[in-house]
């Protein structure tokens, strides 16, 4: 509402994108695009790098990858 009343125009103007799938994004007006992620996978991956990292002492750095999926809205 603030951004229609300075003449900015979404999504023109202004594309504004939140992360999780929560109701606000959905009834706000516009809606709001959204990225979710699988936390089944995020709660498993802590438990392996906690493993990983508890076995591997002087490990310096880990890289990971997982799923995530994004809602286009207005």
């Amino acid at each position: 509402a603030r951004a229609k009343q300075k003449g900015i125009c979404i999504p023109r103007d202004l594309y504004v994108a939140g992360s999780g799938d929560f109701r606000i994004g959905q009834v706000t007006k516009p809606t709001l695009t959204t990225s979710t992620l699988d936390y089944q996978q995020m709660g498993t991956l802590a438990v392996e790098i906690w493993h990983l990292v508890s076995k591997n002492t002087a490990l310096a750095q880990i890289r990971l990858f997982f799923s995530y999926r994004i809602i286009v809205r207005d």
